[in-house]
This record gives C-alpha cells, sequence and structure tokens, in this order.
C-alpha cells in the first residue's frame, strides 16, 4: 500500500506537469497524445498497486521503456573534475567570487578576507594591495594600489615618519619611537616578496618538493586552484638592522597591517616603543589583552594581542600596553626574557604586533583550544563573532592533535559563513581547505565534527575556552560524533574537507553559518599534532577558504538524477529526484 500511495502521489504530479507543459507548449503536444501519455502513467500506477518492491525494481530493469536512475546509463570511467571557465564579475560579493564552470554549475569561493571593495558607482573591484612608490607632504612613501582602505609605509622612520592606516574615514598611524636603544631610523624600507621574508622561512617544515606526475584530474584541480588564487593582497616590506640584531617586517593585507619583530640573537631585555597617534578614537583595553581603537561603542581598530615564536615553532609568552607620556601616547611592546634567553630557544625569534580593521567582517574565523593553557583570558574569544578580538584567534596558526611529551590535546574550531548564491540554485557540494604548516611527531588523522549550531547560540557573546568548548573537556570526548570528513596528515601541503552535508543541512535549516572542530582520531595515541594557518597567516595565499559548487535546478544535468518514464511518441519524461521537475525529450 506503501509503494500504492508513492506511485500514485508521483504519477498525479507528473501528470499535473505534462498538462502545464502541454498548455503552455502546444507545438509539443496534440491531444491525442497528450491522452496517450496520461493513459500510459496511469496504467504504470496500477501495475505498480500489484507489483512487489523487489518484483518493481526487476520489473523496471527489464523493461526498455522504464529506466531506475539516468546514473545507471552512465559508464564506469573516470569522472574528470569541472574546470573554470570565467568569473561572473556581477555576481562579487566582498568576500565571495563565482566561476562559472565547464559542465554548466558554478562555483562560489569564500575568501578568509575582503577581495573586494566597491567603486564610486557601487561596482565591485578587485583589491589591489601592491605597495606604489609616492611622495606624500615631500616625503618618499610605499602606499597600496586599490581598495577600500589605504596603507602607507614610510621610506624611513627619521624625523617621526609613520605607518598610516586610514579606513572607512578613520586614520591610525604609527612609527617606530627615537627612545628605542640604539635604533636606526635612518634605515630605509626594501619591498620584497612574501616568501624571503625571515619570518616566512621560520616555524614550517620543509615540504618534500619531489613530485609525482600528476594525473588529469589533479591537473585540472591544480589550475582551478591558480585562478581562484589573488596574487595582490599582500604586500610586505623589511627595514633590515633598524634595531639591534634586529629587523622590523610589515605585512600589508587586507584586513590591516602585521608587524614582525625579527630578532637574531639573543638579548638583555626585549622592550620596543611605538609613537602612536589615534586621532579621536579612544583606547580600550580588552581583558585577553586586545586593545580597541573605538569611536563611542563602535570598534574601529584593534591593536591585537602580541605573542612570540623561535625557529622551531616553540610559543613565548609577550604583552603591551598604550600609555600616555608627554600628552603623545606610546605603545609598549614587551617580550618575556625568562622565555628567550632559555637555553633550549632556537633564533631567529618572531615578536608579533598586529593591527587590523574592525570591520565587522565575520565571514570567517578560526581558534584552537588546549588543555594545556586552561586560562580564560589566554584563551578567550568571542564566540559570537570568531574574530581577530581574543588571544588564540589572533595567532597565525592553530593546533590540532595530541602531544605525549607533555599530555596536552588540542582542537580546531571553524566558523564560515555560507556564501552568498542565487535563492533558486541548490549545492552540489561544499569544501573547506586548509594550508599545513607544521607537523610534529608521526603522521596522524584529523577528523571533522559539527559543533552543534544550539551549542553556538547558547554561549554567544562568552569567551571560548577549553572549558567550555562544545565536547567536553576528556581525551577522545567527541569520539562518538559522526565524522563529516577526515584527513590523514601526512605532510601535504594542503587539506580538503567535504562539508557537503552540513552546508546542506544549514541552508535548508535556513542557517547562514556553518561551526566544525577538527581533531586527532585518537587523543591518546602517539605523538602527533600539527599546526594550520588560519585567516592572521602572513600570506594571504595561505589562508584557509571555502568553495562551494552549486546548480540552477531543472534540466537534464549529470549532478541531477532523475527517474524516466516512456511517453509513447512523445519521447521520455525525466522527473527529477530532488526538484521533481519534468523534462521531455523526443527523440525525432
Amino acid at each position: 500500500m506503501e509503494l500504492t500511495n508513492r506511485a500514485d502521489g508521483a504519477i498525479r504530479r507528473n501528470i499535473n506537469t505534462l498538462v502545464a507543459v502541454a498548455e503552455k507548449s502546444p507545438k509539443l503536444f496534440d491531444l491525442r497524445l497528450l491522452i496517450k501519455s496520461i493513459v500510459f502513467l496511469l496504467i504504470f500506477a496500477m501495475l505498480a498497486t500489484f507489483a512487489p518492491l523487489n518484483g518493481f525494481a526487476a520489473t523496471a530493469k527489464s523493461t526498455p521503456n522504464v529506466v531506475t536512475s539516468v546514473e545507471a546509463q552512465v559508464e564506469d570511467t573516470e569522472e574528470l573534475p569541472a574546470e573554470i571557465v570565467a568569473e561572473e564579475t556581477s555576481m562579487r560579493t566582498e568576500n565571495t567570487k563565482h566561476f562559472r564552470m565547464s559542465d554548466g554549475t558554478y562555483q562560489a569561493a569564500m575568501y578568509a578576507e575582503p577581495v573586494h571593495y566597491q567603486d564610486a558607482n557601487g561596482t565591485w573591484q578587485d583589491i589591489d594591495n601592491t605597495l606604489i612608490e609616492k611622495t606624500l607632504d615631500g616625503k618618499k612613501v610605499l602606499e597600496t594600489t586599490a581598495g577600500a582602505s589605504k596603507i602607507t609605509l614610510p621610506e624611513s622612520f627619521a624625523g617621526g615618519q609613520k605607518a598610516t592606516l586610514t579606513n572607512d574615514g578613520y586614520s591610525v598611524a604609527f612609527g617606530l619611537s627615537a627612545e628605542n636603544d640604539e635604533i636606526a631610523l635612518n634605515k630605509k624600507a626594501a619591498k620584497t616578496d612574501i616568501d624571503k621574508l625571515a619570518s616566512k622561512e621560520i616555524k614550517t617544515t620543509k615540504i618534500d618538493e619531489t613530485k609525482e606526475e600528476l594525473s588529469k584530474s589533479e591537473e585540472i584541480e591544480q589550475k582551478n586552484a591558480e585562478k581562484t588564487e589573488l596574487k595582490k593582497l599582500t604586500s610586505a616590506v623589511e627595514y633590515a638592522d633598524i634595531l639591534p640584531d634586529s629587523s622590523l617586517e610589515y605585512i600589508v593585507s587586507s584586513n590591516g597591517i602585521k608587524e614582525n619583530i625579527v630578532i637574531n640573537a639573543p638579548q638583555d631585555e626585549y622592550i620596543y616603543k611605538f609613537d602612536i597617534d589615534i586621532g579621536n578614537l579612544t583606547p580600550v583595553p580588552q581583558e585577553n589583552g586586545s586593545i580597541l581603537l573605538n569611536d563611542g561603542e563602535k570598534a574601529v581598530y584593534v591593536i591585537q594581542p602580541p605573542y612570540a615564536y623561535d625557529a622551531v615553532g616553540e610559543h613565548g609568552a609577550a604583552a603591551q600596553s598604550l600609555d600616555k607620556i608627554d600628552g603623545e601616547l606610546m605603545l609598549t611592546i614587551t617580550l618575556d626574557s625568562v622565555w628567550a634567553n632559555d637555553e633550549t630557544r632556537v633564533f631567529p625569534v618572531v615578536l608579533d604586533p598586529t593591527i587590523v580593521f574592525d570591520d565587522d567582517d565575520d565571514n570567517f574565523g578560526d581558534t584552537y583550544v588546549t588543555n594545556n593553557i586552561e586560562s580564560m583570558s589566554i584563551l578567550g574569544f568571542d564566540i559570537q563573532l570568531w574574530d581577530h578580538t581574543g588571544n588564540n584567534s589572533s595567532l597565525s596558526f592553530m593546533t590540532a592533535g595530541y602531544a605525549s611529551g607533555s599530555d596536552s590535546w588540542a582542537r580546531g574550531f571553524i566558523k564560515m559563513k555560507l556564501p552568498e548564491r542565487p535563492a533558486n540554485s541548490v549545492i552540489i557540494s561544499a569544501t573547506f581547505e586548509q594550508k599545513w604548516r607544521k607537523t610534529y611527531g608521526s603522521s596522524f588523522q584529523i577528523n571533522a565534527y559539527e559543533v552543534p549550531y544550539e551549542w553556538v547560540q547558547a554561549h554567544v557573546g562568552e569567551h571560548f575556552t577549553w572549558n567550555n568548548q562544545p565536547f567536553g573537556t576528556a581525551k577522545n570526548s567527541y569520539i562518538n560524533n559522526p565524522i563529516l570528513d577526515s584527513n590523514v596528515v601526512n605532510g601535504k601541503s594542503l587539506y580538503r574537507y567535504d562539508l557537503t552535508n552540513l552546508f546542506r543541512k544549514q541552508n535548508d535549516l535556513n542557517r547562514n553559518y556553518a561551526y566544525v572542530m577538527l581533531a586527532s582520531a585518537n587523543e591518546s595515541g602517539a605523538n602527533a599534532y600539527a599546526d594550520f594557518n588560519t585567516v592572521n597567516a602572513i600570506d594571504s595565499s595561505t589562508h584557509p577558504m571555502c568553495n562551494v559548487i552549486y546548480a540552477y535546478p531543472g534540466g537534464l544535468e549529470d549532478f541531477f538524477t532523475h527517474e524516466t518514464f516512456g511517453a509513447g511518441r512523445a519521447g521520455t519524461a525525466y522527473v527529477g529526484d530532488y526538484y521533481r521537475d519534468v523534462n521531455i525529450i523526443r527523440s525525432e
């Protein structure tokens, strides 16, 4: 009876559709043909009433006019991925590009930072942070080329010159103070490639450059990745030897400016002073060590909490303070000298303060928690935003896995906003891509788990810590939860997680975000953990991103399955399994 009801309901829908099509397309149908098609469908429904389920399936396979699925007709050959044909520039948003694919689908590539800005006509244009030489007020400077924000770096810091950030009508300027011991303010800025920065060369495990011959599928995927990579989002300069045994790096991005103090040798103390001008903004120190620069209640800029790491990736403590001295503001950054001068320290050491725009951009966020540090202030960040206002969420890396030596384990958390796409489109696939940075110990498996949406909503406004994470604090406390996807971390540069089902679920429930935890498949096993680049990594090309493949409903595309029915002289009726749309194909 269940089969009868299902068949009867489906046939009624298909009859109604045939009638509607006939009314709209009289040339395709004449009345006699329509009646024959309806009679055929009614007979088919009657046969289904008396046939057992397994007999129905067998009959369908042996009847030339009734095929169970279009997929059954596809040869068992290697399925090559679709190629990117061109960008649909009219569909741009601040963080997303849409690409037309060779198979008729579309790819929405969502980036971790703004990639477009609106020009005077309201048209989205590519951001270009290439630094070009200019003269302002008689001084040589380097300035970003095109974007909603403007960043300017001085040729040197002599004479009180400063780096300047301007965004949404607000400006902040800062530069190394003459109060620093043995400072060489006349050292000039030198543009350089990101990959040649001293800070980029350390704290990463070298990747084996020997490559096997790529398959055809891998070649297409590589070409697609190259077409989605944006090469003008990040620029860098270096002021070499501006401090004793130290250099100063500035990395310009769409989110702000990252400053690296690269310390090449041990010193008695590590105190660095910067003159800073914040105009009419008000500094508001935060519990987690960051400093907001506010216009009233609105945060305009965020001076992120500084952190340090050495050449082998060991993390060190750092602090910052903003004080008014003789009527002028001075930002002081201090590195823990006990940590820096420990006999196990491997130089160079990088001290990393950063200033970013707080533009309410919450498309992407990531952080990690570990039982090794349970402090609320050190690991705190706002669950609602999952943004750059917290400590671990301001780091350029996240950690996941198990360290047997210290019996500590870490878990990474990702927040992704579902990219905008046409309302009548359907998600075909969704992937999250993460760039690997360094592995400690042996290779190991990382699983992706869904973070319950209800848990996120229940903790809005709280700081994310080890103690309030969604899966409990015991080892392997998440192990019985469904696995979305997994990867074996073995030194590859890129890892992809299939999140199709999660994105579809969130979309069907009218939710704008998806939340994921990345954790070791076994937190009690061998020593194995790894660092991955976050949205705050130095090079924009190493940031995580999401790719969603979508299509418009209807038609006989390979990515939609159909039930097919012979319709006599009318041809063959294809009824979509997902949208129940009907397509009539007539062979002449």
